[in-house]
């Protein structure tokens, strides 16, 4: 009897490590494509589901042009690209022009999760300091979305 309990724990616990990792992860920051504006412009979520800040860049929109993805030079081509941060666990809409004519696009946008001890200052300042070449680079991510027609 004895030796069936620790048997059990053993089993018990086999099984649930299995299971644990059989869970698919959540990816930590997720792009998603949610629709046209009615004043045409394109749509995006963003959802940072890590337990730290996320800076990133707004949505930088491509097309496909003789086979390759060519940034198209929409009215965001003028704003900073680099924005945030976004909170921990928290959500935002992002927006986009929407390309003329119809063609295939999609969506990048670039992410930097910020680490906690990070000066509050420099995390006010990053989008200027990223602007003129002098942001971190270290922990940069792309997001791409997959591909539409219009």
């Amino acid at each position: 009897m004895r030796a069936t309990i620790p048997t059990l724990i053993g089993i018990s616990l086999a099984t649930a490590v299995a299971f644990l990792s059989m869970r698919s992860p959540v990816p930590p920051v997720v792009l998603a494509f949610t629709g046209y504006d009615t004043n045409g412009w394109l749509t995006f979520g963003l959802t940072n589901h890590t337990r730290f800040p996320v800076s990133h860049s707004q949505p930088n929109i491509e097309v496909l042009m003789n086979g390759v993805w060519t940034d198209y030079r929409g009215i965001e081509t003028f704003v900073v690209r680099h924005i945030g941060p976004l909170a921990a666990h928290q959500s935002k809409t992002l927006w986009a022009s929407l390309p003329e004519g119809r063609q295939r696009w999609r969506a990048t946008v670039h992410y930097c999760v910020d680490p906690v001890d990070y000066p509050p200052m420099r995390v006010r300042f990053e989008s200027v300091l990223y602007a003129i070449r002098l942001g971190r680079s270290t922990n940069a991510v792309t997001l791409i979305t997959q591909e539409f027609l219009r």
